[in-house]
């Protein structure tokens, strides 16, 4: 600390490093991203001229000192002169104290990942009228938020904004005036001041319209790239075109629209890194999401991979109707999820949640959705498990069950749910033969009817002769009953 202060401040060069802020990534290493004070006070002085943040600017600061967004918070404060509306610890995870400060302290912005504002409106507490602007980001946003939101504070101001890190907070914006009914989630839309979009193919080409692509970007917002790692550097940024772009990992789409000044803005679809392969099939996690939310009856969703076993599609959705009965939501949703996804895209397990799980940075938190979705289904598999009634279904479920070492199978558990893949099924399908003697039994026959239930009901059908399966499998369960030293007495007995 000097005895006397500087007669006036430091200024060193805007290209040097502001913060530096960690972040997993679809990896889950954590990477050290070097932001400059160039591409921060790019986006930061976008957004205050955008919409004329002033001295009676008053955000309320939502956001972790460890996540980016708490960067505009802060410093946009800085910038317009305003002031911030801060939070305790411990009102964390208190939506009902954000919407009392709101009204209190007269908040005029709030920019956040968009499950917080969904907590403020889940609350349905008055909030005031006071809110002048809403800025969502860092993960999808909803039309449903919009709609919610325009409805508690009317004449309010809505804007969701795509971003990354690597881009100094945000790199594109929409604000919503009308929204067209072909949009699933509001887009990322047009890019900010002194940034550039493009929308490429694996080869890095640009492709047109409709067609998605991973989202790059360019400009005076890119991050320096990550600390004391050139190689991932060099991976992520790269240059094209006489430009610096960094890829995103956003799978996206440019779609015509008539808030772009210039060409066409862009559509989130998914993450690039978030197309899975599950029994062959490639499948986008973001598409069974835009399905799932689609459904009249569902707030929001997350669809997840449990990857403890064979990988398996999974979901938790909130429900519109809170006191609705959780069964009944999730038949119907299931139902209407199959008539509106391929069979392979339907979740295996499907559970309701009053909200999604978070992380402290306000983003849904996979890990803790699918361990629900677990706990959940084993909970609604033991209460629902229907034994075996036939010698038949019996021995197929003792075959699965060593199978897939899985215990307690009932005749209606799926094989998928059970952590089959293509794999196991084919395994099944040959003890199934090896034990019975029989070649009728298919791996595609397993897939058409994936319960022990429904594979015993084929497989009468195909053989035709129901007391030949069911002679065969008391015999077979009666040897799989007798220990090693009792089926060696057995053969040499009839030897």
């Amino acid at each position: 600390i000097l005895s006397e202060p500087r007669p006036a401040p430091h200024l060193g060069p805007d290209t040097a490093p502001a913060y530096m802020i960690f972040t997993s990534g679809s990896t889950g290493e954590p990477k050290g991203v070097v932001v400059s004070h160039r591409a921060a006070m790019n986006t930061i002085m976008d957004l205050v001229e955008r919409f004329d943040l002033n001295e009676g600017y008053r955000p309320l600061c939502l956001s972790e000192l460890d996540f980016d967004l708490c960067t505009f918070d802060l410093f946009s404060v800085f910038a317009a002169g305003g002031t911030a509306v801060l939070i305790q610890e411990h009102e964390r995870k208190d939506p009902q104290r954000w919407a009392a400060l709101i009204r209190a302290r007269r908040v005029t912005v709030i920019s956040c990942v968009p499950p917080l504002l969904d907590m403020i409106l889940s609350t349905g507490d008055d909030v005031g009228g006071s809110l002048e602007v809403v800025m969502l980001g860092g993960d999808k946003v909803s039309i449903d938020l919009y709609r919610r939101l325009t409805a508690a504070v009317p004449g309010c101001r809505f804007a969701g904004l795509g971003g990354a890190t690597e881009t100094a907070i945000h790199n594109s914006i929409c604000e919503v005036v009308d929204v067209d009914p072909n949009w699933r989630t509001v887009p990322f839309g047009v890019p900010l001041a002194s940034t550039a979009l493009r929308v490429v193919d694996a080869r890095g080409n640009q492709v047109p319209d409709w067609v998605p692509g991973e989202l790059w970007v360019a400009g005076v917002g890119l991050a320096d790239g990550y600390l004391g790692d050139p190689e991932r550097t060099n991976e992520r940024f790269v240059e094209a075109d006489r430009y610096r772009w960094y890829r995103t990992g956003d799978l996206v789409r440019y779609c015509p629209g008539s808030m772009a000044e210039t060409g066409s803005m862009v559509e989130f679809v998914g993450r690039v890194d978030n197309q899975i392969k599950i029994n062959g099939f490639r499948i986008e996690l973001g598409e069974i999401e835009a399905a799932l939310t689609a459904d009249h009856e569902v707030a929001t969703a997350a669809a997840v991979v449990d990857r403890t076993a064979a990988p398996i599609l999974l979901s938790a959705v909130v429900p519109t109707d809170r006191d609705a009965d959780p069964r009944e939501t999730v038949a119907a949703v299931r139902a209407r999820a199959a008539e509106r996804l391929p069979a392979h895209m339907v979740p295996e397990q499907i559970v309701t949640v009053s909200a999604l799980p978070l992380t402290v940075n306000g983003k849904i938190d996979s890990a803790a959705v699918v361990r629900l979705c677990r706990a959940a289904g084993e909970s609604e598999r033991v209460d629902a498990r229907i034994a075996p009634r036939t010698h038949l279904e019996s021995a197929l479920a003792l075959i699965w069950q060593k199978v897939l070492g899985v215990d307690g199978i009932g005749v209606t558990d799926t094989l998928f749910a059970l952590g089959g893949d293509s794999v196991l099924a084919t395994t099944i399908v040959a003890r199934i033969r090896e034990s019975f003697d029989i070649t009728s039994v298919t791996v595609r026959m397993m897939f058409a009817a994936p319960t022990v239930a429904g594979l015993a009901d084929r497989m009468i059908g195909a053989e035709g002769d129901a007391e030949f399966l069911e002679a065969t499998a008391e015999i077979f369960l009666s040897v799989e009953a007798m220990s090693e030293d009792e089926l060696s007495a057995a053969l040499e007995h009839h030897s």
